[in-house]
């Protein structure tokens, strides 16, 4: 119960029964332990916890400093737009997420639907081969399902490419960079035209290190979003209202 773990203080050690200190929710435990969700499913008996370091937070004053702390200076100044602007800003996180759970459920749905016949010896042998000293005989076949997933995406991304014609500007790759250099400073820096014009070197500085590894990296990136975006273009996605906690457990799936 909760008295094993009031007026606890560091470097106590703490016996419990981790299954029933959450009522069985795996998804509780994974939270708190990082277990996989299926180890987390099939915890049992006692856990020992050590207690290293107790914090305790108090909640901030609801002032101008706050405000200014959390989203920028003068970006709002009220109580009643700094409510509002969480709301927005956790809304725009759940778009996010909530797009991110549709292309993985459609790139999955591509895969498992459409066939492709793969040379499994010969693809492991060369799974082998291409990773000599990273990839061994066992990992291959422990591992393999997933390398096939990965060949069939691949598959099915470049013929999604040269039918449609898809292209990846230098001009969009350096942007992408430029914004995850701004992402840096909390999104909240805004860059005129000079300044930006100025970060230029520095990001083609950046695609241009691990002997040009960046820009392959970036350019694949972009590449699988025009992708998705594309073969959004061409299904009917339907909005089905769920809880946070529904939606948690889809994403973790």
């Amino acid at each position: 119960g909760q008295e094993q773990f009031i007026g606890v203080k560091a470097d106590d050690t703490i016996t419990f029964d981790l299954n029933a200190a959450f009522g069985g929710d795996a998804s509780a435990i994974r939270n708190f332990t990082g277990l996989s969700r299926e180890e987390a499913g099939q915890v049992s008996g006692d856990y020992e916890l050590a207690v290293e370091k107790i914090n305790r937070t108090a909640n901030p004053e609801m002032n101008q400093e706050l405000f200014d702390k959390v989203f920028g200076p003068e970006v709002v100044t009220s109580e009643e737009e700094f409510n509002n602007k969480v709301r927005e800003t956790v809304q725009q996180n759940y778009d996010r997420e909530s797009d991110n759970l549709v292309n993985r459920k459609l790139i999955d749905a591509l895969i498992d639907n459409t066939t492709i016949r793969i040379p499994v010896d010969f693809f492991k042998k060369w799974l082998v081969r291409a990773n000599e000293g990273k990839l061994d005989a066992a990992t291959v076949e422990e591992h393999y399902a997933d390398y096939e997933r990965e060949l069939k995406w691949s598959l099915i991304r470049n013929k999604v490419v040269e039918d449609m014609g898809l292209k990846v500007e230098t001009d969009e790759i350096r942007d992408r960079v430029l914004d995850k250099i701004l992402g840096q400073f909390g999104g909240g820096m805004q860059l005129t035209d000079e300044m930006r014009q100025g970060m230029v070197g520095f990001a083609d500085n950046y695609l241009k290190q691990e002997n040009g590894k960046n820009y392959v990296q970036e350019y694949e990136a972009i590449l699988a979003e025009k992708v998705v975006e594309a073969l959004r273009g061409r299904v009917v996605v339907t909005d089905e209202p769920v809880t946070a906690e529904e939606f948690r457990n889809q994403n973790e799936g």
